[in-house]
């Protein structure tokens, strides 16, 4: 199972950070990814003429080898699908950068949009605070797990783990989120017909 739906994570997370991602890309990950998973174990790995695992011999971990070339081949399978297909229309890339103002390669988008890129730097300070959401987690978890054995000095070092993993975690995701400067204008209201202008001005009189 872990090789089945790992073989597309690389499309998980692309889908957000690059805007000539579409439909058909994700098809061929979602059902391509677990098809060259399978034709990898059964096929391509057994056979004796197939050197490339034994120049990266991972001992009884060679599993993992297969998951990790698989993704690879997932990876080249949809970028090349994307790339020789039609993006999604401009007007749902365009809704869709407004709502969510993702970061990565969304430029052109941007562009069409009229809407200022994220500030640089970003994704290096995600990079950067995404550890400690994950020890706050963690730590969160085993506390809870730790209080339930009545474990209780581990569970109070679990709890000032969780405490201040968090408090950096939210002083620097604090740091990510889009200042009031930076929010989308209000789209534009649309004038009324002359249809409508009539009617309202019966209703008037």
């Amino acid at each position: 199972m872990l090789g089945l739906s790992s073989a597309e994570l690389t499309a998980n997370w692309a889908q957000w950070w690059w805007w000539r991602f579409n439909g058909w890309a994700r098809l061929t990950a979602s059902l391509g990814g677990p098809l060259i998973f399978v034709v990898n174990k059964l096929f391509l790995f057994p056979n004796p003429w197939f050197s490339f695992p034994y120049l990266f011999d991972f001992g009884p971990h060679n599993d993992y080898l297969l998951i990790f070339v698989s993704m690879g081949m997932t990876l080249i399978a949809w970028v090349t699908v994307a790339l020789l297909t039609k993006p999604e229309p401009m007007p749902q890339l365009i809704d869709f950068y407004r709502r969510a103002r993702p970061y990565g390669f969304w430029g052109p988008v941007a562009e069409a949009a009229g809407e200022p890129r994220p500030p640089k730097g970003r994704i290096a300070v995600g990079f950067v605070v995404a550890p400690f959401g994950t020890v706050m987690a963690s730590a969160g978890i085993l506390a809870l797990s730790l209080l339930y054995l009545g474990r209780w000095s581990e569970a109070t070092i679990a709890v000032v783990t969780m405490v201040l993993a968090g408090a950096v975690f939210y002083v620097g995701f604090s740091k990510l989120l889009p200042s009031a400067g930076e929010s989308s204008p209000e789209p534009p209201q649309e004038d009324l017909s002359e249809t409508e202008l009539s009617e309202s001005s019966l209703v008037e009189t």
